[in-house]
């Protein structure tokens, strides 16, 4: 679900009023969107839907709608904006069971490592076939990675700690091979970090692990490491390689 325009709200059966909490002209977001801009997982969004803890949202059908910018209600301090740091959180990341990454996408990760020796990004339940995990309370950044790893790091505005990361390992020869899953965010510095090595554009919209939909934005995977032509020829099945 996309932004809405209120201009269009008698779709929704809504009508505006004093009482509504809905100003005309005001953008409409969905749960989803919703855990982007506080930079939570949507579970945590729908517990604060169910708590009346989100201005002005509302319940369409089965479905809640959020005016944006979202702001959390606090009993005593009334709407709280969002905060620049709350945006640094777990988005689509492998650190928040909600946002785990799909076995099918693991399943072709496989396929060109064969295996997987470290998950730096691993969450709680360690659902990535790795034979070392790092969760978050074991901070990958304080570690060096070794063998095949494979990384789906966070996706907020730390996302470039872990990239580079993942490129000075690699630089060290500690990381023998690795795959990362990140956004294809084509514009911004950490992605420029990637400019050398392999890449597949995936086709369509991941649906992540516990996620009620696919994310809003496109995936890409990178390769780093000696087997070029595996990664591509498995890869291109579900995604544009180029090298």
């Amino acid at each position: 679900m996309g932004p809405i325009n209120y201009s269009s709200i008698g779709t929704f059966g809504l009508t505006l009023g004093s009482s509504s909490g809905i100003v005309s002209g005001m953008e409409l977001i969905s749960s989803a969107q919703a855990a982007i801009e506080l930079g939570i997982c949507q579970r945590a969004v729908r517990k604060l839907l169910e708590r009346g803890k989100l201005a002005g949202a509302k319940l369409v059908g089965r479905q809640w709608v959020i005016p944006s910018p979202v702001a959390r209600i606090n009993p005593a301090r009334g709407p709280q904006p969002k905060s620049p740091a709350a945006q640094a959180a777990y988005y689509a990341s492998s650190a928040t069971p909600e946002w785990s990454t799909p076995p099918s996408f693991v399943a072709f990760v496989v396929q060109v490592l064969e295996s997987i020796d470290l998950d730096p990004c691993s969450n709680a339940e360690k659902t990535i076939p790795a034979k070392c995990h790092f969760t978050q309370e074991e901070d990958g950044l304080s570690h060096d990675w070794y063998g095949r790893v494979y990384m789906n790091p966070p996706y907020g505005d730390i996302i470039g700690k872990w990239v580079k990361h993942l490129c000075r390992e690699y630089a060290a020869g500690r990381t023998k091979e690795a795959i990362a899953l990140v956004p294809a965010r084509t514009d911004t510095q950490w992605f420029s970090l990637f400019s050398e090595f392999p890449q597949c554009f995936l086709r369509g919209r991941l649906k992540f692990g516990g996620g009620e939909t696919s994310a809003p934005f496109p995936s890409v995977a990178i390769y780093l490491g000696p087997n070029v032509e595996r990664f591509a020829d498995v890869f291109s099945d579900i995604g544009k390689v180029t090298r």
